[in-house]
Parts: C-alpha cells; sequence; structure tokens
C-alpha cells in the first residue's frame, strides 16, 4: 500500500511536470507560429511595395521614351510646336499648331518611322489663324 501509493504519486507528480512542460511548449510554438505569420504579412506587403515600385519604374522609363519619341519629331526650326501629350492605355493623343500642313505631314512621317508607334494618324486639322492647330492618334506597339 504505502510504496504503491508513493510511487503513484510520483508518477502523477512526474506525469504532471510533463504536462506542464509539452503546454510550455505549446505555448512557445504558437507564439512562433503568430511571429511566423506576422512575418508573412509583413514580407507579403514588402513584396508588393516592391513590385509597385519596379512598375512605377518601368512607367516613368516608358513615359520618358515616349516624350523623347514625339520630341524628335518636333522640327528645329519654329515651324510647329506641341499644345498638349496624353497617354491612356496604348493610345497616345498629341495636339499641336503649325505654321503650314508640311511641317504636320513631316511630323506624321517621323513619328510614324519610330518603333514605339504601331500606328500614327492625323485626327484633325483646322485653319485657326496664325497657325493650324492639329490632332495626332498613335497607337503604342
Amino acid at each position: 500500500g504505502v510504496w504503491w501509493g508513493w510511487w503513484l504519486g510520483a508518477e502523477v507528480s512526474a506525469r504532471q511536470k510533463d504536462l506542464q512542460t509539452v503546454e510550455r511548449e505549446a505555448a512557445r510554438l504558437a507564439e512562433v507560429r503568430r511571429q511566423m505569420a506576422r512575418f508573412e504579412t509583413q514580407k507579403k506587403l514588402l513584396e508588393e511595395r516592391v513590385a509597385v515600385i519596379e512598375q512605377l519604374k518601368r512607367n516613368q522609363t516608358g513615359a520618358a521614351d515616349l516624350l523623347e519619341s514625339i520630341l524628335v519629331g518636333v522640327p528645329d526650326r519654329p515651324t510647329l510646336w506641341l499644345t498638349s501629350l496624353n497617354q491612356k492605355g496604348k493610345q497616345v493623343t498629341v495636339e499641336g499648331r503649325a505654321f503650314d500642313v508640311p511641317s504636320i505631314a513631316d511630323f506624321i512621317s517621323v513619328l510614324s518611322g519610330n518603333r514605339l508607334f504601331k500606328a500614327v494618324e492625323l485626327a484633325y486639322w483646322q485653319e485657326d489663324e496664325p497657325a493650324i492647330k492639329f490632332q495626332l492618334n498613335c497607337d503604342l506597339r
């Protein structure tokens, strides 16, 4: 009896210590999982930010290339100048003024020869003294 009771008590005490150890380990692992989940969320947010920054860089480079491509077509002599440039997706609208129709035709020819543009079309031109008002619709590749 007494020995059996003592042994049983010691066994219960050992199992309770084991249980406490397991519970502490479970609590520690639960905290590790929470931290991992937090790190994963932070990593995902960081990756999204990096992707946005990369996209902005690409857009900025694309916008700079587009502007450079269009400005190259503006003649050195003051016979044609631009008043607006808008881009929506792959459609670019260029508006400007020119002193003569050949200047507009030359500008269209230069833009048409550029690798960025799939098509360049004269949307309209209108005599508007002292210059001719025009609009071009350009499709990007």
